[in-house]
């Protein structure tokens, strides 16, 4: 669409590498298309780029690399990553992809360089802060602190956006965003679910219930897992929930004798309660939401709220069922009738691999040799 990739000098651009997760994964898998492509970033912790299995002398990181204690004082550095972006230098090459959740769409190039911005969400600290920062004591006060440098960030924001030569979102909740935000139009261009992690299986040590809804999910307010425990607490369904986070110990006080966290688990056992369950639960609005998809491969219906990324991916009484409203009872009038013996496990595979990893790598060879 762009240029032929040979003898073009690429580069690629991601946010940070401070965790790992589903937008490192993908940065991944598109370095490894490019093994000469030089990969800009503000920081990098050594565990992630260990888990990338990316060559460290690769990266090119900003200022805010030789700042201590990155992880913990990230909010409060927000006024310096677009600093950070602003001051790379891509004038040597052809071809820059960036992939942004936060800052990196904001990158400078010059005319002759072509610009391909992968978004994976605008920003919910700049666009939906209360959600980003939550009800907890002390966030409210942090959020109330850096209102007015979010503001004065969010006019950057749409700014940096209209940078881009071509922009592409991973969801149509995600282009609509855009739309909304940035006044762009662009393009979805879905992610791929990693399904090789599903392929094996070990039963965990702890004992399951014969019967079981599962979550899978970082532990933290906006995914609403509150909801799900206090459906479960009501009906008495056993309820697995696989993950960690900050709002852990709010939702252990909520639950009741049927509710059991398992902490982080490795990929075979997580497997192992995915494709032994009824129904994996996903209740919070998402801009994707790889679990749903995740779960399918394994021959699994969903539950999900009838928002964002979960209305591209669930069909409703094929693959899944939706619960309308944000709240328990909504919830609860979908499990109580709940029965998964009426889902075609075929038809939950043939949903699933449409996000199959090879078709993103032909996209985007499509995308950059055509």
């Amino acid at each position: 669409m762009f240029l032929n990739k040979m003898n073009k000098k690429i580069a690629i651009v991601h946010d940070d590498f401070i965790q790992w997760g589903g937008a490192e994964r993908l940065v991944a898998t598109i370095a490894n298309m490019f093994p000469d492509a030089p990969i800009y970033t503000s920081t990098y912790d050594n565990l992630v780029v260990l888990k990338s299995k990316i060559n460290i002398n690769r990266f090119k990181t900003s200022f805010l690399q030789k700042i201590p204690f990155k992880r913990s004082l990230n909010k409060l550095m927000f006024p310096f990553y677009p600093i950070a972006f602003e001051q790379f230098d891509f004038s040597e090459y052809d071809i820059v992809i960036s992939s942004s959740a936060r800052f990196a769409h904001g990158i400078i190039t010059k005319p002759g360089t072509v610009h391909i911005s992968y978004i994976n969400s605008p920003f919910r600290g700049f666009w939906d802060i209360d959600k980003y920062f939550g009800s907890k004591w002390y966030m409210k006060i942090l959020k109330t602190l850096l209102f007015p440098v979010i503001l004065k960030l969010r006019q950057w924001d749409y700014i940096a956006a209209q940078r881009a030569d071509v922009v592409y979102g991973n969801s149509k909740t995600v282009v609509d965003r855009i739309k909304k935000y940035y006044r762009r139009d662009a393009e979805v261009f879905y992610p791929y679910v990693d399904f090789d992690r599903f392929n094996q299986e070990r039963k965990p040590d702890f004992i399951l219930p014969d019967q079981y809804f599962v979550v899978v999910s970082r532990l933290v307010e906006w995914k609403r897992i509150d909801l799900v425990i206090r459906a479960c607490n009501q009906l008495g369904k056993n309820l697995i929930i696989i993950g960690t986070g900050n709002y852990e110990a709010q939702l252990k006080a909520i639950a009741g004798p049927a509710i059991q966290f398992t902490g982080y688990l490795p990929d075979a056992e997580t497997t192992y309660i995915i494709k032994h369950t009824q129904a994996l639960i996903h209740p919070q609005k998402e801009d994707f939401g790889m679990t749903i998809i995740e779960a399918n491969y394994c021959g699994i219906p969903v539950i999900a709220y009838q928002e964002g990324g979960a209305t591209e991916t669930v069909t409703q009484g094929k693959t899944g069922e939706f619960f309308s409203e944000q709240n328990t009872d909504s919830l609860i009038n979908v499990i109580k009738p709940f029965n998964p013996l009426i889902y075609v496990r075929d038809e939950l595979f043939n949903n699933a691999i449409r996000y199959r990893k090879e078709l993103f790598i032909q996209r985007w060879k499509d995308l950059i040799e055509t």
